[in-house]
């Protein structure tokens, strides 16, 4: 729960053009704009009994966090998608079934990567979360080690 605002942030824009480069076309109608979520509280429902309203600050990371994390998440994308493109590749084609070149991070967060090839989207999940942008790299090389066995959204 929260208030949705519009956003001028090109890294919204940025990050959103990443993951749907068809978009390109139509960003900039001025029918169309950014939009953000400023989450206040998160009611969940876990099951029979399990329910539970925490605050924003009890699930995501505090303000001079993310903002360190987005300033130096770009730089560890396109070190990734540079230096590890081959990884990046099989990693997808492990998730997907679609072994097919072309694959990159479009964009992360700590707890997970959108993946995208010419055609497809997917989520990549971590199997925990990631505190520092520059282990990125670490973190797939360790993924690449392994059968990924990794959820895809």
């Amino acid at each position: 729960m929260g208030v949705a605002e519009r956003t001028e942030n090109s890294g919204a824009r940025r990050r959103f053009l990443a993951k749907h480069p068809g978009a390109a076309f139509y960003a900039d109608f001025a029918d169309f704009s950014f939009w953000r979520l400023r989450i206040e509280q998160l009611h969940y429902v876990g099951g029979f009994g399990r329910i539970t309203t925490p605050s924003a600050k009890d699930i995501l990371f505090a303000p001079a966090a993310a903002k360190s994390w987005d300033e130096r998440i770009e730089a560890a994308i396109d070190t990734a998608n540079a230096s590890e493109w081959e990884l990046i590749d099989r990693l997808a084609g492990s998730l997907t079934g679609k072994m097919e070149p072309g694959w990159r991070i479009a964009a992360c967060d700590p707890e997970g990567c959108d993946l995208v090839s010419e055609q497809d989207v997917g989520r990549l999940v971590f199997p925990a979360r990631l505190e520092e942008p520059d282990a990125l790299v670490d973190l797939l090389r360790e993924l690449g080690r392994h059968d990924p066995t990794l959820p895809l959204n």
